[in-house]
């Protein structure tokens, strides 16, 4: 006799059969499952099908089909027993041993299916303590942070008095060994009394895949600490490698038809139940753990690109920065984390609650890819004006870049971030230059000249005059450019400042753009649209930063190299900027010809035909 078959059980829910295949397999998502070329037969169009939901994988060309286990006997030629030992060394896990053979009269340990009976026991108590008198101050609080009845009963939360589960639980002929190995009691080591791990505290039932509860996460109502408490780590519960509402998560994610959709991260319980309770009903959460690999293969088991959803303060940066590290070592071709930040002081919770879901929403459309985040922090507040600090940078980069284990994204992540250290770089050295020049062209200007023209005799004939927004789309992809590149607004710092109504209804947001880089002139592009962000310009931004708008200038994106995206500037600038100009200036000079012939104003008229023409040529 032994316990391998739950402890089979426990490997078929915690390992992802895509994930134990795609070292062999380059598999491409396709639906609710993957696809590849089958490595049982040579093929040349994808026969192989995997899917995670069912648990087995299948070659509609060769008829290989099979689980977890058959696999990795099929494809590494190994004994069964030897393939569970490797797999549960991927979770940490040690294979149960042979249990020798006992007589009638020796006591049999409890089956492992009491221990689900028991965790399911003590959460009907706490639900039952919640509608009970003794209740009424937990009541209160869910009342308090809006949670509706259904909600309540849908979570299954409950009340954790002071005392009174232990008895409870051994009337309905429960042990004293079971519920310490279930953590539900805890034991002095003073005098070897007992009593129940939750006391005063608001109760959050934590479930496995197949909804049974696991653990429990407890909230103190008194003062104390600590605030959270989580179920110690048992038979049924590991903490690093179980996510808050996965249960509920993950099969939303699957039958929901939105190709966009994709599990949110949060920090707390009340944010996970707030976010579902409002249609929200893909997040998740850790147990109040940073992060950890094991968390985020089970987020990929529902989407390529999970969302990470993290404070925008100083401590949610660090939060972002360690889980952008970590996953490095387990990145793979087409798995990776996006992040997103709120504004500073609010979570999920606290903005649902205050009616503001729309903003929310608008956090959720635009996360930061993972390149991003990891370039934001590894350049803020690094030094980088001498060669000593430059070498450091390119050193650390690089030390960074060995964490990834992919060979394939390790190349990639290395190019981009390596381009983007260099124009970094370029940009320093440039500006110094720059910036004593246009406090020279300060002092003397007064037209509005494109920053992009050298041509002196345009900005003699330029009569500065507010330009009717002819181009709206050529607008918008300004001023998308420069959010996504903020380093090109010093550039057109003048220029900007010049033309403040031909920019009509994005004019807040131009005085903005030009406050924020006077005060931080080497700001990235995370920061910026954070701060946007804060500052009440969300719907803006979702309007501006556009798949549509891409479009039509894919070099505005942020993925885009500084050379790409100044050359686009130029080129918009010319046609939006310069032409309207021209052709508000050509309709003026025209009007003053008719009315009276002047030489002068002849020849100007003559000249901006020339340059318009010049401009549609274009």
């Amino acid at each position: 006799m032994s316990d391998l078959a739950p402890f089979l059980q426990t490997l078929r829910e915690r390992l992802t059969l895509s994930e134990v295949i795609r070292p062999h397999v380059r598999l491409a998502r396709k639906g609710r499952e993957h696809t590849g070329l089958c490595p049982f037969h040579k093929e040349k169009t994808p026969s192989f099908t995997v899917s995670d939901e069912k648990g087995f994988y299948h070659c509609f060309g060769c008829g290989a089909h099979g689980d977890i286990f058959d696999f990795v006997m099929q494809k590494q030629n190994m004994p069964f027993i030897e393939v569970v030992e490797l797999l549960a060394s991927l979770l940490g896990l040690e294979v149960p041993k042979r249990k020798v053979e006992s007589s009638p009269n020796m006591p049999q340990s409890q089956p492992e299916t009491s221990l689900y009976e028991v965790m399911e026991a003590a959460c009907r108590w706490y639900q039952q303590q919640l509608s009970l008198t003794n209740g009424a101050t937990a009541r209160t609080y869910f009342e308090g942070r809006g949670l509706l009845p259904e909600t309540i009963e849908r979570f299954r939360l409950g009340y954790a008095p002071e005392r009174g589960l232990q008895e409870a639980l051994q009337k309905q002929g429960y042990s004293f060994e079971i519920m310490k190995k279930a953590g539900l009691i805890g034991q002095s080591e003073e005098n070897e009394s007992t009593y129940d791990r939750f006391r005063s505290r608001l109760m959050f039932p934590i479930c496995d895949g197949k909804n049974r509860i696991i653990a429990f996460g407890g909230r103190i109502l008194k003062e104390g600490e600590p605030k959270y408490l989580n179920s110690p780590d048992t038979p049924l519960f590991i903490k690093g490698k179980t996510l808050y509402a996965y249960n509920i998560a993950l099969p939303t994610l699957r039958q929901s038809e939105d190709k966009d959709a994709s599990f949110i991260v949060v920090e707390g319980y009340m944010d996970v139940i707030a976010m579902h309770q409002n249609g929200l009903k893909a997040a998740v959460a850790p147990l109040g753990t940073a992060l950890t690999p094991e968390q985020m293969m089970l987020l990929w088991r529902g989407t390529n690109e999970p969302i990470l959803c993290f404070d925008g303060d100083a401590a949610g940066k660090r939060a972002a920065w360690r889980a952008a590290q970590r996953v490095l070592s387990i990145l793979r071709v087409g798995q990776t984390l996006r992040f997103c930040f709120l504004p500073e002081g609010e979570d999920p919770d606290s903005l649902l609650r205050s009616g503001r879901i729309n903003e929310l929403r608008q956090v959720f459309r635009n996360p930061q890819p993972l390149v991003n985040v990891l370039w934001s922090i590894f350049i803020q507040d690094r030094l980088l004006s001498t060669p000593e600090q430059k070498a450091m940078a390119r050193r650390d980069l690089g030390h960074l870049m060995q964490e990834i284990a992919d060979p394939d994204v390790r190349h990639f992540y290395r190019e981009e971030l390596n381009n983007r250290l260099q124009d970094v770089f370029d940009v320093k050295k440039r500006d110094s230059d720059r910036l004593r020049l246009k406090f020279e062209q300060k002092k003397s200007f007064s037209t509005s000249k494109s920053p992009f023209s050298g041509d002196s005799a345009a900005a003699a004939l330029s009569l500065y005059r507010p330009i009717p927004n002819k181009n709206r789309l050529g607008y918008k992809i300004l001023l998308a450019t420069l959010i996504n590149h903020p380093t090109l607004i010093e550039d057109t710092a003048e220029s900007l400042i010049g033309f403040e109504d031909s920019l009509n209804e994005y004019e807040e947001l131009r005085q903005v753009l030009l406050s924020i880089v006077a005060e931080k002139p080497t700001i990235l592009a995370l920061e910026l649209r954070t701060i946007l962000q804060q500052k009440g310009f969300a719907p803006i931004l979702e309007e501006l930063l556009t798949t549509q708008l891409y479009f039509h200038a894919p070099f505005a994106k942020e993925t885009s190299t500084h050379e790409e995206a100044l050359a686009g500037l130029k080129e918009v600038w010319s046609s939006t900027i310069d032409k309207s100009r021209l052709d508000e200036e050509e309709s003026m000079v025209a009007t003053a010809v008719a009315r009276s012939f002047d030489g002068s104003d002849w020849e100007k008229l003559k000249y901006l035909k020339n340059q318009r023409f010049k401009k549609d040529e274009k």
